[in-house]
């Protein structure tokens, strides 16, 4: 909490500055109106022209460079209409420049106003003739250019994108590596890849040799189109063309050995792992292709990213020899890293091994000898871990799981996501081992309660109450014949009253109106995650009139 007061005291003290900086600036402008407005009235005396001297070098003078600085400042925030207010009264008092174009059209792309930055673009690109250019010999919009070329093309919106390309060389604007690396990028992420391989030659034609990150952006975009394949009606043709995606993933590393570009860790590992996705794994070719550029690559053996790629590689073709092998061979596993491998033990089998090897990595021990070491588990290493013992319907396999949530949280100060809260409700809907007793309920409860602190979508977290809601009532009914009191529950209306006021009092649960009712029910048999309407109450009037309750408010809320 005093963290986060900390940061909500440190955004108040910046928009308290970015609004006093910007109030400066429209002071600044008065004070340079009235200034001008009174020289053309009248001379000043020579005292007050001396008084005016001394004023003029007391204030800080104002140039291009502050108000473009200031620009910049609303370019992070996204803050479009301040910006073009700003860029106004930059244009009125003639200190508009280059920069100010270029700032300003990121302002509007950030903003997804791209007909503001083509407008900014039409009336400010730069005519300066290209013995004049930077010393880089770019034009000084090129940036722009290419700024608002990758938002329509991020925005999948390609063909405007190829338009800009084509507006730049109308108005004398040559296209950066920069440039053509987007274009590149964005046609490879669009599937077009004899589109991409031309582009690739038009660059070099044009004098404007590709480079390494050129070349990863072409590779990283043939293989992230595997989502979309994948989804194809026709899984066949699905898999048979990323395959194909990836056999031309590998011809571009050809390419880039014959053009003596070499291949670094993010082109590696990028194809790697797509040789993983393949509809039969690739194990063979991925372990040769890091063997091969390993061999004269000291900086790639050894790698936590490559090595990390192996591993989710042999994972996926079920290969835990070769995963453990993989990362043995990592230097100095991160925290990916470790998790990838604790991802492959649970997925084969090896429950056990991802235990011994998190302790090793993240127990209690193991800090106290870790000489300072900043390795430290995350939600994603609880995740793999809680859901593999979730999924193992033996004794013991319940309580492990709540004491290894409750590590978490409370030792490592580690808060749950949505997908960890998913996976501990689901274990309790469709039952097993977690939610036969009475602290399976309790925890599960907890897990609620985390939950809501959450960012869900409309409607998303009550879904998921619902469906907690309607398995419970078969299974804490046996936990309450033992038990009544502890939940108010008790068999007389005349007092419940005063005992449920007493349990919402002890839980803090006056004011709380989560709209999770303990009094409905449903069919237990229900994918929780389909439900969309709330369970019927007709399982739970039969319930209550099985205890004799009917006569019982039934407002009592779990949380």
């Amino acid at each position: 909490e005093n963290d986060d007061n900390n940061h909500d005291q440190h955004d108040v003290q910046e928009n308290d500055d970015n609004s006093n900086a910007k109030n400066n600036i429209h002071a600044s402008f008065n004070n340079l109106n009235k200034d001008t407005s009174t020289q053309r009235s009248r001379t000043p005396s020579k005292a007050k022209h001396s008084q005016q001297q001394q004023h003029q070098q007391q204030q800080p003078m104002l140039n291009g460079r502050t108000f473009n600085t200031i620009l910049k400042g609303l370019a992070q925030k996204g803050a479009i209409s301040e910006a073009l207010e700003l860029s106004n009264e930059m244009k009125n008092a003639q200190i508009w420049d280059d920069i100010t174009t270029n700032t300003l059209v990121k302002v509007a792309v950030s903003a997804g106003k791209f007909n503001v930055a083509e407008s900014i673009l039409t009336e400010q690109t730069s005519s300066v003739p290209p013995e004049k250019w930077r010393q880089n010999g770019q034009h000084p919009n090129v940036e722009a250019y290419t700024e608002l070329l990758d938002g329509y093309a991020k925005a999948g919106m390609l063909d405007r994108a190829l338009g800009t390309m084509q507006l730049m060389r109308q108005r004398g604007v040559e296209p950066s590596i920069v440039t053509y690396t987007c274009m590149i990028g964005a046609l490879a992420r669009a599937q077009k890849v004899d589109e991409a391989k031309k582009m690739l030659q038009y660059m070099s034609s044009n004098g404007v040799r590709p480079t390494l990150i050129t070349y990863n952006a072409f590779i990283s975009g043939l293989v992230a189109s595997d989502g979309s394949i994948t989804n194809n009606n026709n899984d066949d043709d699905a898999s048979a063309k990323f395959d194909g995606l990836v056999n031309e993933a590998l011809r571009l590393i050809g390419q880039m050995l014959k053009s003596k570009i070499k291949p670094n860790s993010v082109t590696v590992s990028v194809v790697v792992d797509a040789l993983g996705k393949c509809s039969q794994p690739r194990l063979a070719e991925a372990k040769a292709l890091v063997a091969k550029l390993s061999k004269d690559d000291e900086i790639l053996e050894g790698n936590e990213r490559v090595g990390t790629a192996l591993i989710k590689t042999y994972t996926a073709g079920g290969d835990i020899d070769g995963a453990l092998q993989a990362f043995r061979g990592i230097r100095k596993p991160d925290v990916i890293a470790i998790n990838a491998f604790l991802d492959a033990c649970c997925r084969c089998g090896k429950v056990k091994v991802a235990f011994d090897t998190f302790e090793h990595y993240f127990g209690l021990d193991s800090w106290k000898t870790s000489n300072g070491s900043t390795l430290r588990p995350d939600v994603v290493t609880y995740s793999i871990l809680l859901s593999a013992l979730l999924k193992k319907n033996i004794p013991g396999a319940a309580k492990r799981a709540q004491k290894l949530y409750n590590e978490m949280r409370d030792v490592h100060r580690i808060k749950p996501d949505i997908a960890l809260v998913d996976i501990i409700l689901t274990a309790m809907v469709k039952g097993g081992r977690l939610g036969l007793q009475k602290k399976d309920v309790k925890f599960t409860l907890n897990v609620l309660r985390d939950g809501e602190k959450l960012d869900w979508g409309p409607g998303a977290f009550e879904k998921r109450k619902r469906a907690v809601r309607a398995v419970m009532i078969g299974r804490m009914s046996e936990v309450w014949k033992t038990d009544e009191d502890e939940y108010g529950m008790i068999s007389t209306a005349s007092s419940a009253t005063d005992t449920e006021d007493a349990l919402f009092k002890r839980k803090g649960w006056n004011k709380v109106d989560s709209g999770f009712r303990l009094w409905g029910g449903g069919d237990e048999t229900q994918p929780w995650l389909d439900m969309s309407d709330a369970p019927s109450d007709k399982s739970a009037d039969a319930f209550l009139a099985s205890k004799g309750w009917n006569d019982v408010d039934s407002g009592f809320k779990i949380i």
